[in-house]
């Protein structure tokens, strides 16, 4: 389970190095930073894993991302509202998705 936001995108403070900001997203208040690293080690980790989204962003967003990152093919994405939501919601869509497989 592949998440964006604080996970691909970190949005708080100063950004890091090995980071580069990019606005992706015309309604977001803040670019979007990413890591070129992130997009490697998920091509590593699609060799072995399905990688699903969980994350509440669009597809359209996921696809911006995928474009920028040069990520993999993804195998769906968690049902889950978009914007901001009671994140208790995220655990149930996630292990509906997962099932009895494993995930991390």
């Amino acid at each position: 389970m592949v998440d964006i936001d604080g996970v691909l995108n970190l949005y708080e403070g100063d950004c890091p190095d090995g980071f580069v900001e990019h606005w992706l997203f015309p309604q977001d208040d803040e670019p979007a930073r990413v890591c070129a690293a992130h997009g490697e080690w998920l091509h590593e980790l699609a060799t072995v894993y399905e990688l699903v989204w969980a994350s509440s962003s669009t597809a359209a967003e996921r696809a911006t991302l995928t474009t920028v990152l040069g990520l993999p093919d993804f195998h769906g994405a968690v049902d889950l509202p978009v914007g901001q939501f009671d994140p208790a919601l995220k655990v149930p869509a996630i292990d509906l998705v997962a099932g009895d497989r494993p995930l991390a």
